[in-house]
């Protein structure tokens, strides 16, 4: 049985049918997908398999704190894909988001970046030792989150809270390292990065924190909805999970 979507779950037989739907009564061959920045990479590549490419699929890609803010204030957009179950829920309880299309696109895992040459850190008490390291800011990013967690479980949080930065994304996290203002950064694998300027050191162990998950939902204000429903669905399809796990994301079990 698939468990990808939740609470209700949609067949996949459903989705196509939906974008047989979607294309003789909706007008515009567009989407628009609020989504973590940290999928950039597969969520670009996939987007020109959707509808055998004749929907054209748009990204803003942010923190899933500014994502869902901007959901709140009445952004246009079809989809959303946050980086957590939080803004999901915040967004369900809020009347935001279509029944019966919550799900999972993907899972992750939290990593320490630092600049390339430097010296690696073998484990997380080994940033105790280093004068500034880079989160994001646990308000509004998913991965400062994590990180905060992963900390406070190392017994460390006290400690490191002095030599915190805090970033606005992922992304500036990485931008952060890769300019060598910080010894060390936590991001989510998948974060966008110059590889010729930061490396992935270390792997936190998931025990650490709660699960990384990817959640995704369908927004009540798309004009859209069966259009935005197939998109979800096609996520979950074996192509679309090859390329997810090609860029380093683990997938939900069938």
């Amino acid at each position: 049985m698939n468990t990808f979507l939740r609470p209700l779950g949609l067949a996949a037989a459903i989705g196509w049918q939906l974008i047989a739907m979607a294309r003789a009564e909706e007008a515009g061959p567009e989407l628009t997908v609020l989504a973590a920045a940290t999928l950039q990479a597969p969520l670009k590549e996939l987007a020109a398999g959707f509808d055998g490419g004749r929907t054209r699929v748009r990204f803003s890609f942010d923190s899933s704190g500014v994502l869902s803010r901007q959901i709140r204030h009445g952004a246009p957009a079809d989809v959303f894909i946050a980086a957590d179950w939080p803004w999901i829920d915040g967004l369900k309880a809020a009347g935001r988001l279509l029944d019966g299309t919550i799900g999972i696109v993907a899972g992750a895992s939290l990593v320490v970046i630092q600049p390339v040459g430097a010296p690696p850190v073998k484990d997380l008490g080994g940033l105790a030792g280093l004068s500034r390291v880079a989160i994001g800011d646990p308000a509004t990013v998913p991965a400062g989150v994590y990180a905060r967690e992963a900390l406070q479980k190392a017994g460390i949080w006290s400690a490191m809270r002095e030599k915190l930065a805090y970033a606005g994304n992922g992304a500036a996290v990485a931008a952060l390292v890769e300019r060598g203002e910080v010894d060390a950064g936590i991001v989510m694998n998948g974060t966008p990065m110059r590889r010729d300027k930061a490396v992935v050191v270390y792997t936190v162990p998931e025990a650490l924190h709660h699960p990384i998950v990817y959640p995704v939902a369908v927004l009540k204000a798309s004009e859209k909805p069966a259009m935005a429903t197939a998109f979800v669905l096609y996520l979950q399809t074996p192509a679309a999970r090859a390329v997810l796990k090609k860029h380093g994301f683990t997938v939900p079990a069938d």
